[in-house]
């Protein structure tokens, strides 16, 4: 399949580049960021795909997230999508901010006139990584998968419809539950029908229920002033207790903050997707993780130490032994199997 390159620009002895082609399940011509690292010049390199929101093009993190200093330093391939199909002329696709151009959901439509080109998830599992793996310098089997609201929504479904195809999973801000929410049911209901049963194959909290996979590491931060939490639109809630019910681990972390805060998501990226730890000298124990759970407390005697204020915390899904997974500067770290602040989420707290 032909790209092309619409722009290149060089970026901490890589390249930011912006690539154009025509989509066989979309049937318009979609574009995607991807950026190169230096490393990519000599060998394979693990690739990321970031999942953007509502309203977003594939410029919403390659111009606001400065992740690319980290990509560099760590080899890391990072792809960037757009968020729908584009100039598709189908009637009323503009009419709505949350609905349509920029809001694609990352399902398949069923429903007409959607069901022809509003087919993201298929786009972002089949076609976009076989194009990214055909033309760049990836390493397939280390492949991982992250985003925000919308796009976070987009990440979690994608890696719990799939398992194995990801080695970990991370959201900034997910519509976790959507089938309960206004947004996703808008959003469901037109791409999908009125059927709500039929919802459900495209909603995490329903997914996670009845996953059977092998272990997907899965972190999601929340900024605790975010207005779409407390109108209930994202619904973190719901997702946790269904993974505790399964024995799912996932590691939920309340920021002071709001998800729009750019500082916040910059942080969250180095930290959490280039195993940077806070050192460079940190080093990625595993087969093959890319990997999300940087926790860099030491191990103490009879446990762990957890970094959260005591109150904040409570352990969950903790079914294993702990075992060290990071080294950070010659000193062990644990993983906990599962850490989430308690506090507004109607769960017991510790201490």
């Amino acid at each position: 399949m032909a790209l092309k390159q619409i722009s290149s620009n060089k970026c901490f002895e890589g390249f930011q580049k912006v690539f154009e082609h025509d989509s066989a399940e979309l049937k318009c011509k979609m574009k995607f960021g991807i950026y190169l690292p230096p490393k990519a010049e000599t060998g394979k390199c693990p690739v990321l795909y970031w999942l953007s929101g509502l309203t977003c093009t594939e410029q919403n993190f390659i111009t606001k997230a400065a992740f690319q200093q980290a990509a560099a330093e760590h080899g890391l391939i990072v792809v960037a999508p757009d968020t729908s199909p584009r100039g598709c002329n189908i009637e009323g696709e503009d009419e709505s901010w949350d609905f349509g151009t920029g809001a694609g959901f990352y399902v398949d439509a069923t429903e007409d006139p959607w069901k022809t080109n509003y087919r993201m998830y298929s786009y972002i599992k089949d076609e976009l990584p076989k194009l990214i793996n055909a033309n760049f310098p990836t390493d397939p089997e280390r492949m991982s998968i992250f985003g925000h609201s919308m796009g976070g929504h987009g990440a979690l479904i994608l890696a719990l419809k799939n398992p194995g195809k990801y080695k970990s999973v991370s959201a900034f801000a997910p519509i976790c539950n959507p089938i309960q929410c206004q947004w996703g049911k808008k959003a469901l209901g037109g791409y999908l029908g009125p059927d709500a049963s039929k919802w459900e194959a495209y909603d995490a909290t329903q997914l996670v229920k009845s996953y059977s996979g092998p272990r997907l590491d899965i972190l999601i931060d929340q900024g605790k002033d975010d207005q779409f939490l407390s109108a209930g639109q994202l619904l973190p809630d719901n997702f946790i207790a269904a993974c505790t019910e399964r024995k799912v681990p996932v590691v939920f972390r309340l920021q002071q903050a709001s998800c729009f805060c750019s500082p916040w998501l910059l942080i969250l990226v180095c930290e959490f997707w280039f195993c940077t730890a806070g050192s460079e000298e940190s080093v990625c124990e595993g087969a093959g993780m890319l990997s999300v759970r940087v926790c860099r407390w030491p191990l103490e005697e009879g446990g762990e130490k957890c970094p959260f204020p005591v109150a904040w915390a409570v352990r969950v899904c903790v079914t294993r032994p702990v075992q060290p997974r990071f080294t950070t500067r010659g000193r062990r770290a644990s993983s906990l199997d599962g850490l989430i602040p308690a506090r507004g989420l109607g769960l017991p707290v510790l201490g």
